[in-house]
């Protein structure tokens, strides 16, 4: 399961922020978000298991007691994501540099201007469904 389809569901995301702070109980996880979600203690463990199965977040136990805690490999592979989604956006939006393999998405469409360069015969993936 990648890590967004985890994060869908809104208590699992106040099951993360829960655990943002560190170790919780599964008790006080349970109590807090069964309150807040009008929703029963096996659903939140049902949830628990989602989010431990998906990476999310690793389950300890302690005497008849289950800890839960947040995996920082999720939350780095979330931050990388982010960055190559910021990548692809800042090119989106022309803030290129003058040598990038992907400038076909920031140039206007062939012979939409006067002096336009590039040669009539290239492909271009804005011309391709026209």
């Amino acid at each position: 399961m990648h890590p967004h389809e985890a994060m869908a569901e809104p208590v699992r995301r106040r099951i993360v922020e829960l655990l943002a702070s560190g170790e919780v109980r599964s008790g006080h996880i349970a109590a807090a978000v069964c309150q807040e979600f009008s929703i029963t203690p096996s659903a939140v463990s049902h949830h628990l298991r989602i989010l431990a199965g998906s990476g999310w977040v690793k389950v300890r136990r302690d005497e008849n007691q289950r800890l839960y805690r947040l995996d920082e490999r999720v939350i780095a592979q979330l931050e990388s994501e982010a960055r190559r989604l910021r990548r692809i956006w800042k090119r989106r939006i022309g803030e290129v540099h003058k040598n990038d393999p992907q400038l076909w998405h920031v140039r206007p469409i062939e012979g939409t201007q006067r002096g336009m360069r590039g040669s009539p015969g290239r492909s271009d993936p804005w011309l391709e469904n026209r």
